[in-house]
């Protein structure tokens, strides 16, 4: 091998592990975020709340003052920083979330709850994984519905 076909081989290995790394990066910065939204059904009527909400039953006590709190429907999706999705929660309603990421490791979440063609919320959020927002919704059969939406 001569000196011009060896700068040729130093300068494509060179080549090839700045693509390797440079690919690492790109990997690196799509970051995933998995959101879960819990719609609920708040209303006056006697009950108890279901199990599944127990640990959000004081803080929708606190916020909303309804007598009883009933899961009416579940969805998620992981989505990509920045990324879009959209996931059902149940009996024909939807959440669609566009996200970007926000300054000291928080998200930025464009959030839209319908049913069907109709907007019941939209809304920009800035979130901190792995802590609930509660959005309240619409009247639903005597009482309100409500979102529980986490980031994880």
């Amino acid at each position: 091998m001569n000196t011009q076909q060896y700068g040729r081989s130093i300068v494509l290995v060179i080549g090839l592990l700045m693509g390797i790394t440079l690919g690492a990066a790109r990997v690196e910065a799509a970051k995933k975020v998995s959101f879960s939204g819990t719609m609920i059904l708040a209303s006056n009527e006697s009950g108890p709340t279901d199990a599944q909400l127990k640990k959000y039953e004081g803080k929708l006590r606190r916020l909303f003052k309804f007598k009883r709190y009933r899961h009416f429907g579940h969805g998620g999706a992981s989505i990509e920083i920045p990324g879009k999705a959209a996931f059902s929660l149940g009996n024909g309603y939807r959440m669609q979330v566009d996200v970007s990421p926000a300054p000291k490791n928080q998200i930025r979440a464009g959030v839209r709850w319908v049913k069907g063609k109709r907007n019941l919320i939209n809304t920009v959020l800035v979130m901190q994984k792995g802590v609930p927002t509660i959005l309240g919704g619409p009247s639903h059969e005597g009482g309100n519905l409500i979102v529980i939406l986490e980031a994880n």
